[in-house]
């Protein structure tokens, strides 16, 4: 029997939002400078090996950092599309 990391879903006005059940740290901001870097981590990561962007929202990337550290958020593959095409037109300027 495969055992899951404490996660659980929780209905909020209608949504699904994972929650680290072991932790009831705050996450951080998502203008801290922690969550940014971290989002450029994921966005370098999927362009690096050529993952697609629906990675950023995979079941095991979600497992992965919240045992690393629960306050992250990972980001959405709608964030990760927008930072790509941000960090594309800074390129092409």
């Amino acid at each position: 029997m495969k055992e899951t990391i404490a996660t659980s879903v929780i209905g909020i006005t209608g949504t699904s939002r994972k929650v680290h059940q072991s932790s009831l740290l705050k996450p951080y901001d998502a203008n801290s400078v922690k969550q940014k870097e971290f989002s450029k981590s994921v966005l370098d990561m999927i362009v690096l090996e050529g993952l697609p962007l629906s990675f950023a929202g995979s079941e095991g990337l979600n497992q992965l950092i919240a045992g690393i550290d629960p306050r992250l958020t990972v980001p959405s593959r709608r964030t990760i599309g927008r930072l790509l095409n941000d960090k594309h037109e800074q390129v092409h300027l």
